[in-house]
């Protein structure tokens, strides 16, 4: 709800694109500082726990940071000039009217509505796929090219890197068009058709990593429009709800990826089974997210409405530099 209060719904995907590209550059860069790090024996300590201490404080002393230097809202902020924090906040409050004549919802009502739930589906089905994803890449990788596990760590960022591409276009390319549906359901779709190419047996090393790659650009681009979606049709405490209560079903979907992943090759079912498991839970949240075209329509046409009645004198009030 942070990015709510600071950027307009028709530049948001592109905002959230820019705070989730932080995961896929995370492991892209993660992987071959925590091989480097594996390395070190100082103190005693084995390489694995200098990997705690070393990528867990730098996250510690962030945090504290953000207290002092992050504003809760535009009008807190010092750095903005008045004409572009008066602009800004006339866009949002625009927003906020917009939502209130199209209904008020309750928090208890938030987390129930129908659109909510199906939210929370979809994220907790593709987050599923995504975590058994990027948990068993290295491994994937390691065992394929039978390099070391520091150059395996070091090849395994390339999918990731690609995926920071495939999320800055697919966030540009929706918020200029305004579409948020496809946006978010032909990534996942198409995550639940690449991804399985990768188990064919036989491919090459290179062929192999070249699907790794079109796999995590699928499986990532969704990430930004998924997370406007919620924001789309409530106000800011109701939203709020909705948000955590959808990103509730994330954190069940990271759990139970990697758990039945672990579990499919512990009972030694082939590695196929599972990629064809998390693959599956792809194609059902592109397909759930298809099924929520309507009603998203629908608040979109409603919306459009109320902008042509209330006039251009909104848009006027924009200015040019900004």
């Amino acid at each position: 709800m942070h990015i709510n209060r600071w950027f307009p719904k028709r530049e948001r995907a592109r905002a959230l694109a820019l705070f989730l590209m932080a995961s896929p550059i995370a492991l892209a860069i993660g992987g071959p500082i925590a091989g480097m790090i594996l390395r070190w024996h100082y103190f005693n300590l084995p390489g694995w726990r200098w990997v705690f201490i070393a990528e867990g404080v730098p996250a510690i002393l962030l945090g504290f940071i953000t207290l002092y230097v992050m504003t809760d809202r535009p009008e807190q902020a010092k750095w903005l000039q008045a004409e572009e924090r008066d602009w800004l906040l006339g866009e949002l409050e625009a927003e906020k009217r917009q939502k209130a004549t199209l209904g008020h919802f309750t928090v208890w009502q938030a987390i129930r509505h129908p659109t909510v739930l199906v939210l929370a589906a979809i994220i907790g089905l593709a987050n599923i796929g995504i975590q058994g994803f990027f948990l068993w890449l290295p491994t994937t990788v390691h065992k394929a090219s039978g390099l070391n596990p520091s150059l395996s760590a070091v090849v395994s960022g390339l999918p990731f890197a690609v995926a920071v591409v495939a999320v800055l276009i697919t966030s540009w390319s929706s918020d200029r068009t305004g579409d948020r549906i496809f946006h978010c359901a032909i990534p996942l779709i198409l995550s639940g058709f690449i991804f399985p190419i990768t188990t064919i047996s036989g491919l090459s090393f290179g062929w192999l990593l070249f699907w790794l790659c079109a796999s995590s650009a699928a499986i990532y681009a969704f990430g930004p429009t998924f997370w406007v979606l919620p924001t789309l049709t409530m106000g800011e405490s109701a939203g709020a709800a909705a948000l955590g209560f959808v990103n509730c079903f994330s954190g069940v979907g990271g759990f139970i990826g990697p758990t039945v992943v672990g579990a499919i090759l512990t009972l030694n079912h082939s590695y196929t089974l599972a990629v064809l498991f998390l693959s599956f839970c792809f194609l059902a949240a592109g397909l759930l997210t298809l099924s929520m075209r309507s009603r998203i329509s629908g608040r979109r046409q409603a919306e459009a409405a109320l902008e042509t009645n209330a006039g251009p004198a909104a848009s006027a009030l924009r200015p040019e530099h900004i």
